[in-house]
């Protein structure tokens, strides 16, 4: 979808409000940010309301959009402060949230259908028909899964033109794919879909080249590849990194706004690398090989010279760049198997011919203290700079961005009515009043408007209203000829915007439909034969190797059919599925729902089998909510029951059920079928139809989350 005057949009990261500034300053079209709740990114530093009401001024300032992360899956009891929160960032005015749920989706469009809705990458959509569920949920935008190569990045935007599309296009990957990895929240009770990701993919497992990182990918760098993205239609390029420092966001901001203009960009590659860089990859865009550093997980940053010799508590240095005192450098050595060691730290001093010296420059010899001997032929590497540290900006500095209020105040000869009317609920007050005929005609009137069309409590976000007045029929002098004393004007003005201020703190008492489903059978009987709860391909099956089923008030013999999370190219899935249905005909099919996708696929299968054909939500469709149900069920024909979301360990576990994949990627390793171990866990790597499953054994019961 074109936007009038809205060219390609570099989007930065603002995981803290001095990332956020020193990214607008460095360029950058549009700020993504995350609250201290609901945010992907929980252990960032996050900003408070009135932390972003003044980012959000100083966005608009300089004519930079700014968008707000509610991008975790969200349970039944939080469903009123979301609301709150929805309802908050609509007065607050600000360009869109980014969302993963499909509850905070439903309320949105609900509630507040002028606030924009993006549709996170942990929806995973990564096909047409994903994108076509978004345009009919009135979603704006679709940030694609990450794993998509450009030619499917192409298919889906010509094929779907109505949505605007994002990409991410720096920093780190994850190596399931988007929304889908099960890892940090079944093995260790810290869900990443709840943003509290303990990064199991980064840590060391006994492989078949012993030792090594086989979860832990490189980071993405598209750099120049951005301008092939903006021509198939790509709107928006993203740069991951909540969690890292305004330096690096600053870096990765200007490098990319220069990549994009096509103007001169040397030097800045190497500044993004020495904030924060692990070694880089183009992503998914050319294929899904060569994408993981079994090596070492963390931050390598560039390559500072080489190691000639080195004795007790030293290194000489050969230097291909400045190195200073003050700077962080280190090297990686050898390891056990494939795995290799860090050892980083700061220059203290350094010495250039017996001489000290506060910098190096590229083609001297340096001798740096370090902590241990390094083997010569080592690259040192360069990780911090010490004169890169930027300035901390005050938040106080900026201007806050005011809540804009519909206003309407009703006069009656004795009493003042206010109503504030919000996204979801109103606030209304009555205040007895002293009125009188004006000896001016209008002074009265203008004073209202004046005192209500602002206010700025102290330490809380500002008010802006705009204003409707009438009078109650009992009130015969006409509006410009009352006079109120000023007195009692400010005291209502006062007493109103803090009551509504409260209310603002207070959560959003939700009466939405309560909708219900009959309890679903244990999830092991839908499973099909084999270590995966689902089938990976349609093509070839038989109804021997699926589940059969006998459920009330349903025909028989009835088969259970859950679909895979996602299938290269979806398109030829669905076809596959079509032409499984029709040709075994005696069967019903109870087929489950594992991404947005389906939910199409399910009204395109009842249309062509409505008395065959029946639904369910699996595991993967997070259905964790009264909400998302809600949206569901309005948009799924014959959908008989819902399971919950798997990584929520209270009452009856799911995945005490089943044993489901931990991971579920696109990365194709060396064998394609391995298995790993990590403390007393078993870990199987299955590749089937293009897609690397990961299996953990045993799975133990975790504590709530």
């Amino acid at each position: 979808m074109s936007t009038p005057g809205r060219g390609p949009e570099i989007l930065a990261p603002a995981g803290s409000f001095a990332a956020g500034i020193h990214a607008l300053e460095a360029g950058a079209d549009a700020l993504y940010v995350g609250l201290t709740r609901f945010s992907a990114r929980a252990f960032a530093h996050n900003v408070e309301m009135e932390e972003l009401s003044r980012l959000l001024g100083a966005a608009h300032g300089r004519g930079a959009r700014l968008y707000v992360t509610l991008n975790t899956v969200i349970v039944d009891e939080e469903l009123p402060e979301v609301a709150r929160v929805l309802e908050v960032l609509a007065l607050m005015g600000v360009d869109g949230i980014i969302v993963q749920d499909l509850g905070v989706v439903y309320l949105a469009r609900t509630y507040v259908p002028g606030l924009e809705v993006h549709a996170s990458t942990q929806m995973g959509i990564h096909s047409p028909d994903g994108a076509r569920v978004l345009r009919d949920l009135g979603v704006r935008r679709a940030i694609l899964a990450r794993e998509l190569a450009l030619e499917e990045i192409a298919g889906i935007v010509e094929e779907v033109p109505e949505l605007d599309y994002e990409v991410f296009v720096h920093g780190a990957m994850c190596y399931s794919i988007s929304g889908m990895c099960l890892a940090s929240g079944l093995l260790l009770g810290r869900s990443g879909n709840r943003g509290v990701c303990a990064q199991v993919c980064r840590t060391w497992q006994e492989g078949p080249r012993g030792e090594g990182y086989y979860f832990s990918m490189r980071d993405l760098a598209a750099g120049e590849r951005v301008r092939e993205l903006a021509g198939v239609g790509v709107r928006a390029f993203k740069i991951e990194g909540r969690m890292k420092s305004p330096e690096y966001v600053r870096a990765a901001v200007r490098w990319y706004r220069a990549l994009l203009e096509g103007r001169g960009a040397e030097g800045m590659e190497e500044e993004v690398r020495a904030a924060f860089a692990r070694p880089w990859c183009t992503g998914h865009l050319d294929g899904h090989e060569g994408l993981v550093e079994e090596g070492y997980p963390g931050h390598v940053g560039v390559q500072a010279g080489v190691v000639v010799e080195s004795g007790d508590g030293w290194v000489e240095v050969a230097l291909e760049r400045e190195v200073g005192v003050r700077d962080g450098v280190g090297v990686v050595l050898e390891g056990r198997g494939v795995r290799k060691e860090g050892v980083w730290w700061g220059v203290e001093r350094l010495e250039v011919g017996g001489r000290a010296r506060t910098t190096a420059r590229s083609g001297e010899c340096a001798r740096i203290p370090a902590p241990r001997p390094v083997p010569a032929g080592t690259p040192l590497r360069l990780v911090a700079r010490h004169d890169a540290t930027l300035p901390t900006p005050s938040p106080t500095a900026f201007p806050a961005s005011p809540l804009h209020i519909p206003l309407a105040l009703t006069l009656t000869p004795s009493t003042l009515t206010l109503t504030a009317t919000l996204p979801f609920r109103t606030h209304t007050r009555t205040y007895p009043i002293t009125l009188a005929p004006a000896r001016t005609p209008h002074t009265t009137l203008t004073l209202i408007h004046t005192l209500l069309s602002s206010y700025a409590p102290p330490h809380h976000i500002p008010f802006s209203s705009s204003l409707t007045i009438t009078s109650d029929p009992s009130l015969t002098l006409p509006l410009t000829h009352i006079f109120i004393p000023a007195s009692e004007l400010k005291v209502i003005r006062r007493e109103f915007f803090s009551s509504l201020h409260d209310l603002l703190t207070h959560p959003v008492p939700l009466h939405l439909d309560p909708s219900t489903l009959p309890t679903p059978p244990p999830r092991r009987l839908l499973s099909p034969g084999g270590p995966l709860p689902f089938p990976t391909r349609f093509s070839t099956l038989t109804p021997s190797q699926l589940a059969s089923l006998t459920l009330p008030d349903l025909p028989t013999p009835l088969l259970a059919l859950p679909l895979p999370p996602t299938s290269f190219p979806e398109q030829e899935g669905l076809s596959e599925l079509l032409a499984l249905i029709e040709r075994f005909p005696a069967y019903h099919f109870l087929i489950g729902l594992n991404n947005p996708a389906h939910i199409l696929w399910a009204r395109t299968l009842h249309q062509h089998h409505p008395d065959r054909t029946f639904f369910f939500i699996d595991y993967l469709l997070y259905c964790s909510n009264r909400a998302t149900l809600t949206l569901l069920t309005h948009h799924i024909p014959h959908l008989l029951f819902a399971y919950p979301w798997i990584e929520d360990p209270r009452d009856q576990p799911l995945y005490q059920d089943i044993l489901p994949p931990i991971f579920i990627s696109r990365v194709r390793h060396t064998p394609t079928d391995m298995t790993l171990t990590q403390n007393h866990r078993t870990l199987t790597l299955l590749y089937r139809d293009g897609i690397t499953y990961t299996i953990a054994s045993p799975l133990e019961k975790q504590e709530p989350l």
